[in-house]
């Protein structure tokens, strides 16, 4: 398989240090990681996580023993092809390092939120057998919560916890993924919709349905679900209960409907942000 590279700018360098870095593109990273994308990657003699921005992908380097690249952000925050052009021409303009270019034009709580979390791929394992059984666990407890870091993991499966992880990224079960962590970041609304026929619904909230018996909390939401979607808070407000909705659910009765949404866009995209299409500069 053809190796491919990432030239990257770090964000937090001093301007004599603001050039660009040969990093190898991992093989599972490869459709993530592109001109605009933000990733961590390890600097210097202590490989210490730096953030840095991707400016162009090669096929081959010049230098050996290129690192990899560790992880690397959601593609809702990168930068558009208009954006990293502008990045070059105000550090070549008005010597400004990148990061300082960076942060111009992208909310400052988008990157400073960011955080490395796991995330499974949903790609099926054609042979169980090549997974150990603590690994097993960890890659289903993923699948289950979304996403997680690697603290929230060690204190759940143990020490070997980043060895589990390693091999389930290698296997591209897994990957690394930089996603917000304040309260900016993408949040899941849920909410509750009817799962039956309406006249059904009616029928089993005025119990006259023979041998199925709901209890009064679960008529009560059957009702409040009855006149459309609900929001899962709106529920709990009218002090109904997850125990309720499960039962209901379980039963068959209504539809759990959950989607990813952002407390605020701004930071989602940079490609969103406010600076203009169109410049002029003047005569000086």
């Amino acid at each position: 398989m053809r190796q491919e590279y990432a030239k990257v700018r770090l964000l937090d360098a001093p301007w004599f240090l603001d050039r660009e870095y040969d990093y190898q593109v991992p093989e599972e990273l490869a459709e993530a990681v592109f001109p605009g994308s933000f990733v961590t990657v390890p600097f210097g003699g202590g490989n210490r996580r730096r953030m840095a921005l991707v400016m162009s992908l090669t096929d081959s380097s010049q230098y050996d023993g290129v690192k990899p690249i560790i992880s690397v952000a959601t593609p809702r925050i990168s930068l558009s092809e208009e954006m990293l052009g502008l990045v070059c021409f105000l550090r070549e303009m008005t010597l400004c390092t990148t990061g300082d270019a960076v942060h111009a034009m992208i909310p400052a709580g988008a990157l400073a939120s960011l955080a490395e979390r796991f995330v499974p791929t949903g790609r099926a394992l054609s042979d169980v057998r090549r997974l150990s059984t603590d690994e097993t666990f960890l890659l289903s407890h993923l699948q289950k919560v979304g996403s997680a870091g690697l603290d929230t993991l060690r204190a759940r499966f143990g020490a070997e916890t980043e060895h589990y992880l390693q091999h389930l990224v290698r296997l591209k079960l897994v990957t690394r993924e930089l996603r917000q962590k304040n309260e900016m970041a993408e949040k899941e609304e849920v909410s509750f919709a009817l799962a039956v026929p309406e006249a059904a619904a009616r029928a089993l909230i005025d119990g006259e349905v023979k041998g199925q018996r709901l209890g009064e909390k679960q008529r009560e939401a059957l009702a409040l679900i009855l006149a459309g979607t609900v929001e899962e808070k709106a529920l709990r407000a009218a002090g109904i209960t997850k125990a309720q909705t499960d039962a209901l659910q379980k039963k068959g009765l209504v539809e759990r409907r959950a989607e990813r949404v952002w407390r605020d866009r701004r930071t989602v995209s940079a490609t969103e942000s406010a600076v203009p299409r169109e410049f002029t500069l003047n005569e000086e």
